[in-house]
Order: C-alpha cells, then sequence, then structure tokens
C-alpha cells in the first residue's frame, strides 16, 4: 500500500503537468516586428501628404529623407468628375524606383445629363505597409487621360529606418 505522501505528491504533479501543457497547447497570435528599430526617434514620426491629379497626370507625392523609409499605412482616393456621357473608369497606380508597389482601379459615374452622384472613394488601410526606401520617390499615375474624371489622394504613414 503506497502512502498518502506519494499519492498527494503524484496527484499534485500530474495536475501541475496538465497545467503546463494546456498552456503549451493553447494558440497564440503571432506578431511579427523587424529587428532593430522601426520607428524613428525623431520629433514626430507621422508623414501624410494629399492632393489632387487631374486624367493622364502624374504627380511625385512623397520623397523619404536620404536615411529614414516611410512606411505607408494608409490610402484614401476619391475620384470625381465625368468622361462624357460615360462613367469615369480609371487606374491608379504607386511607383517608387524599385516599380509598382499598389494599383487601384477606381470608378465614379458621375453624369452631369442625368444628376450628380456621390464621388467613389477607396480606403484602405495596410496591416504590414508600403515601403518607401530611404532617399525614394512614391509617385502617383492616374492612367487613361481623357473626360474631366479627377482623383483626390491623402496618403499617411510613418518614418523608420532603413
Amino acid at each position: 500500500m503506497k502512502s498518502r505522501f506519494h499519492i498527494s505528491l503524484t496527484v499534485v504533479l500530474a495536475l501541475l503537468l496538465g497545467f503546463v501543457t494546456s498552456l503549451t497547447l493553447q494558440p497564440h497570435i503571432a506578431e511579427g516586428y523587424p529587428g532593430g528599430s522601426v520607428v524613428s526617434t525623431g520629433s514626430n514620426p507621422v508623414v501624410a501628404r494629399g492632393g489632387y491629379m487631374v486624367a493622364g497626370s502624374t504627380v511625385s507625392s512623397l520623397t523619404a529623407p536620404s536615411d529614414q523609409a516611410i512606411i505607408i499605412t494608409d490610402v484614401v482616393l476619391t475620384m470625381h468628375g465625368y468622361d462624357g456621357s460615360s462613367p469615369c473608369l480609371k487606374r491608379v497606380t504607386f511607383d517608387t524606383s524599385e516599380g509598382s508597389i499598389a494599383e487601384y482601379r477606381i470608378a465614379s459615374d458621375t453624369d452631369y445629363s442625368y444628376g450628380i452622384f456621390p464621388p467613389t472613394t477607396i480606403s484602405h488601410s495596410y496591416s504590414s505597409g508600403l515601403p518607401l526606401q530611404a532617399g525614394d520617390t512614391l509617385v502617383l499615375t492616374h492612367h487613361s487621360g481623357g473626360g474631366s474624371c479627377e482623383v483626390s489622394y491623402s496618403i499617411s504613414g510613418y518614418y523608420a529606418q532603413p
């Protein structure tokens, strides 16, 4: 016959093993961050730009400093105007020296012969962001000329170590 001490010890160890096992088997949310400093130590790490583009135009909207990258986290595009009697169906690209980093298709069915409808808006927040390397420039292009289809834009993000 086993002593009470051995039975109590066995029960306590079994409970402890069950507790540790339940902790290790629980699902955990994985979060990845780049190694080293991510956001600069500047007085204001947030950057934002806005403006508008006429059909068929290109705009250099944002240039990263030579010692810092920029991570674009939020983009808002609004199209308004008309293309004769047809709706505005246009493409907007975000390009850097490394190539295209984003492309959007936007439409607006403002037709002045039938009435004015609200502008079409794209609003997007990126989980990981769009990278703009140190010293590089973000170029926005409003493809397809023609009509009076203007695109207003707002871009925001933060400075980061390259």
